[in-house]
């Protein structure tokens, strides 16, 4: 409203959903709230290219090599509505992009999209099974945390990607680094990042049995050692 009352009204509106750490706005009362000024909503969902498409976002940038079995650099643009101009996106994609396409990149994005297509619900509901046995070490850790779900609804979080795993020191006696290094030196399980007191794992439809076996135990024996 301030920027209307100035005549400053953006050209369009970004936003990040999911985060680094799996925390998804209210796209859908963004977006309402957004086109009602005839402006278009881009979200940047490089980590949510596994999650549901953002229908009521006008553009959506997704990485399916965050999350999804493709090779490093593939994203994609996804491209709805009336208030974008695809002519316009496509002239700087071929402004900027390179003029040598990568087959091998191109082979791989149709691999993981014919993977998905034939396999991914079966593995999205296996992926499903083994959080649950993750998330079910909560009421068994005594100093360990495993935290993000408890936040929806609060802080104007709208959901939570629960393939990302934030662990935490609820004592403080370990901080973020302590936590990766312990996951990487002493159980091979290589985290994604770690910052202050936590450290986040992120998990998808590749991972396997003994890998998630692997990850409750050193999660358990990291409480316990506490």
């Amino acid at each position: 409203k301030a920027l209307e009352e100035k005549g400053q009204l953006p050209q369009a509106v970004f936003i990040t959903s999911p985060t680094y750490e799996g925390f998804i706005a209210d796209t859908g009362r963004i977006a309402e709230t957004v086109h009602a000024y005839g402006i278009p909503l881009i979200v940047d969902g490089a980590h949510g290219a596994h999650l549901p498409i953002e229908k009521e976002a006008d553009i959506t940038i997704v990485s399916l090599h965050k999350t999804l079995p493709a090779l490093t650099q593939l994203a994609a643009v996804l491209v709805r509505g009336d208030k974008v101009d695809d002519d316009r996106i496509k002239r700087f994609i071929n402004i900027y992009q390179t003029s040598s396409p990568s087959y091998i990149l191109m082979a791989s994005a149709e691999g993981c999209l014919d993977l998905l297509e034939r396999e991914g619900e079966a593995k999205r509901e296996r992926l499903e099974r083994e959080l649950d046995g993750i998330y079910g070490l909560k009421s068994r850790l005594k100093r360990l945390d495993i935290i993000g779900p408890e936040y929806v609804g609060r802080y104007g979080i709208h959901g939570y990607d629960r393939t990302k795993l934030n662990l935490t020191d609820r004592t403080g006696m370990l901080d973020g680094q302590d936590i990766y290094d312990s996951l990487r030196q002493r159980y091979r399980i290589q985290p994604e990042m770690c910052m202050g007191r936590d450290c986040l794992l992120m998990t998808s439809i590749m991972d396997t049995e003994e890998g998630f076996t692997r990850l409750k135990k050193a999660i358990l024996d990291i409480d316990g050692s506490l």
